[in-house]
């Protein structure tokens, strides 16, 4: 897999040196420059570029078409190019060497370690990763946009297949097939993603501590450690269950514990002995729990002595049978290491990438002037316009990200304002604002998604009847809260 890894990593390293003039011209309030996002938004661009005009029928989905839709993201680079004064480029690269040189080892280190994890074990099978590699395939074999559905004849893909299509266009131009596409897509979404969260953390302790530059290019490594390899707690539970940590045997021989059945984690709340694999078995998928530690409680449903069966989806609480219900609750590695090429993986650069535009928009001295709905906004034009592209692209890979985006920008936007010219009920009519323009620009821009797509959600409801354990939360966020407290313990003394 490694010689079909290097082209990948060498296209997707050029596209970002390529694109870094657009990132430098958006992000002129960063002291990074949108360095570490120029891979992130390169990609955008040219997915969306050739998505959009594949879907009006000005493209086929060839070699062809993908080149015509990257000359044109050359084009927005090249306009952005002449903005920039001669020699300010080189010597923005001079200033920020450590830096730079910092993110592209990063990358490597980060793309080739998944691409080691994955040559171990690079089956496609399993969960929902053959569902995700028909998308690949899909896009791959429909001549035109939007692509054909793997199930349904005649019918468009009606998912969030942005992503897809994104991991199709890398694969065409290297000329892999979706399977080999889909092992080093999941390698390169998780390189981005490294890099774009140490870009953020760099542009903001740049921000904050402008004078201690090697420091800053170091303590940043933070960022892709804490998003990306840092998990909850279940690994360390692992641990001290499987050395018979606080279980004792009773007179009768039996293994018990108030600790573990307090915890009533699944699997865990039994004794080791009784997880001791069967002659011959693996005891291999003992990880995937670490993705299942939370269990809701229903309401009672009466007591054991009442009830003609127990369900065995139940326990015993205060004497009342209360129903469990398992939370789906996967963090970061975890999908990752399973290969989880879903939506939610798909959509992490250009989350960060949302947040860095927001960062800029926050730190931004020199703004510049728009006018949405009879209002007039201190921004660019173009940090409209990419906002718009961004917001919407983050829809199309996975729709739960544009409600949020959207207004943590607006809410930054209208923070930004406040400390200038104080709170007033104009402050919430520009949160709002912005919330419903950017909403309604955002379906625009990709509307031929839209139009072809049927969403499954019912809708949103509160959860009343099913609360989750204080220290199932703690399992689950232990390792972010506890640095947390102690930075916080740190500043108040």
């Amino acid at each position: 897999m490694l010689t079909t890894a290097f082209p990948w990593y060498l296209l997707v390293t050029i596209l970002g040196l390529v694109t870094f003039p657009l990132t430098y011209r958006l992000f002129p309030a960063l002291k990074g420059r949108g360095y570490a996002f120029s891979r992130a938004l390169g990609l955008l661009l040219w997915g969306y570029i050739f998505w959009l005009l594949g879907s009006f029928g000005l493209l086929s989905n060839n070699p062809g078409g993908i080149l015509f839709a990257f000359i044109l993201v050359l084009g927005l680079v090249f306009w952005a190019w002449r903005k920039i004064p001669d020699g300010e480029l080189r010597e923005w690269f001079e200033e920020n060497q450590r830096m730079v040189v910092t993110v592209e080892i990063l990358f490597a280190l980060a793309f080739f370690f998944l691409i080691l994890i994955r040559g171990m074990y690079p089956d496609i099978v399993g969960t929902e990763k053959p569902m995700e590699l028909a998308f690949i395939n899909a896009i791959l074999h429909s001549p035109s946009m939007p692509p054909h559905d793997p199930w349904l004849a005649d019918y468009a893909i009606s998912y969030y297949y942005f992503g897809y299509v994104m991991v199709a266009i890398l694969a065409q131009v290297t000329g892999v097939s979706g399977g080999v596409a889909f092992n080093l897509g999941i390698s390169v979404i998780f390189a981005m993603t490294a890099i774009s969260a140490y870009g953020i953390v760099y542009n903001l302790l740049a921000a904050l501590r402008p004078r201690l530059k090697i420091s800053n290019t170091l303590y940043s490594l933070f960022g892709p450690l804490f998003v990306l390899i840092v998990s909850n707690v279940e690994g360390f539970l692992e641990y001290i269950h499987l050395r018979e940590w606080f279980w004792t045997q009773s007179s009768n021989g039996q293994w018990v514990s108030k600790f573990w059945t307090n915890l009533n984690l699944k699997s865990l709340i039994n004794s080791p002995a009784s997880l001791n694999p069967a002659p011959g078995e693996l005891r291999f998928w003992w990880w995937w729990r670490a993705s299942r530690v939370i269990n809701d409680y229903g309401l009672p449903i009466g007591k054991a002595e009442d009830l003609v069966k127990i369900p065995s989806n139940s326990m015993e609480i205060g004497g009342q049978i209360v129903l469990q219900q398992e939370v789906i609750d996967e963090f970061t590695f975890f999908s990752y290491f399973l290969a989880d090429l879903h939506p939610h993986v798909l959509v992490m650069p250009f989350v960060f990438l949302a947040i860095a535009l927001t960062l800029n928009l926050y730190f931004s001295k020199r703004e510049g002037h728009i006018r949405l709905l009879g209002l007039d906004f201190e921004f660019s034009w173009e940090t409209f316009a990419f906002g718009v592209v961004l917001f919407g692209g983050l829809a199309f890979l996975n729709i739960w990200d544009f409600p949020w985006q959207v207004g943590f920008f607006a809410a930054v936007y209208v923070l930004r304002q406040a400390h200038k010219r104080g709170w007033n009920l104009k402050r919430l009519v520009e949160f709002l604002t912005l919330g419903i323009v950017f909403g309604i620009a955002g379906v625009a821009a990709y509307l031929p998604f839209y139009l072809s797509f049927s969403s499954q959600a019912g809708g949103i409801l509160p959860n009343l009847i099913n609360p989750t354990r204080g220290a199932h939360l703690w399992i689950m966020f232990g390792t972010l809260f506890v640095p947390i407290l102690f930075y916080l313990g740190y500043l108040i003394l």
